[in-house]
């Protein structure tokens, strides 16, 4: 099955201008463009959308991921290697939601707040080493 950019843009959630975009940079190409000017991509480029889309996610730049998706690793291993930082990321904001509710709680009821309570969770310099 083909899907126009339009088809894509609405399936994914871009926008068409990112499309174009990501073309004209070569990190995205359609399947083939057809005689009526009409970009149409297949189930592989669905596929490779749905990569960088998890890449853009973990905050990585488009550098990086042209070179993620030039590489030789296959579009299995490297779902598989994104799902620990996406791991990651999602204790990470468990841990600030529960940094939020902690606090909020402390400054209903009066109580003193701990200092090294206060930013659980918050801290990027771990995440920025990983990505």
């Amino acid at each position: 099955m083909s899907y126009t950019v339009h088809g894509v843009a609405e399936l994914s959630g871009v926008t068409i201008k990112t499309l174009y975009y990501y073309q004209k940079i070569g990190l995205l190409l359609p399947e083939k463009i057809g005689t009526n000017g009409y970009r149409y991509y297949g189930e592989k480029e669905l596929l490779k959308l749905q990569q960088i889309l998890i890449l853009r996610e973990l905050d990585y730049p488009l550098k990086s991921i042209i070179a993620a998706m030039e590489s030789e690793i296959c579009p299995a291993d490297r779902l598989n290697g994104q799902k620990p930082l996406l791991l990651k990321r999602r204790q990470q904001l468990d841990d600030i939601i529960q940094t939020i509710d902690n606090t909020v709680e402390k400054l209903k009821t009066g109580e003193p707040l701990q200092s090294e309570q206060l930013f659980l969770g918050v801290n990027t310099k771990e995440w920025d080493v990983e990505v």
